[in-house]
């Protein structure tokens, strides 16, 4: 119960950090404002794209490793890529492939913006969804 109580701070610390793109510049005192051209209707669904997504996706992705991490730390891995030998989890080797894997996302961004900030979030809300089970998770001693 402890280690959920570490995870929690951390994971709220790197969503919540995430910057805000709400502001807007102030004209200045003698402009006068050019015209407004819609060019098209505006979606009513929210657009994954731009940079307030890509840094969510990002905090969700790395939040999410995170949690899986602290609450990997220690127990036994069922994963055999991430073993140790002593049948530990390997969260040095867990890292690197996610980081690998996180380097991939940020390639992809540049031609599919919102198919890399969708897979952030999935990836990042699967691994929180499983470091959460394994808070809970009881091993036999």
């Amino acid at each position: 119960m402890k280690s959920i109580a570490t995870a929690i701070p951390i994971v709220a610390l790197l969503v919540l950090a995430a910057p805000c793109f709400a502001q807007q510049p102030v004209p200045a005192e003698n402009s006068i404002p050019g015209p407004v051209i819609q060019s098209r209707r505006p979606s009513p669904r929210p657009v994954l794209e731009g940079p307030a997504h890509f840094w969510l996706s990002s905090a969700t992705f790395w939040g999410g490793f995170t949690v899986d991490a602290l609450s990997s730390a220690g127990h036994a891995e069922a994963n055999p890529l991430f073993k140790q030998q002593d049948s530990t989890a390997n969260i040095g080797l867990n890292a690197a492939a996610t980081g690998s894997f996180y380097v991939f996302t940020v390639l992809l961004q540049r031609r599919h913006p919102k198919a890399a900030n969708i897979i952030r979030y999935m990836v990042g809300g699967v691994r929180i969804g499983v470091g959460i089970r394994n808070f809970n998770y009881k091993t036999v001693p």
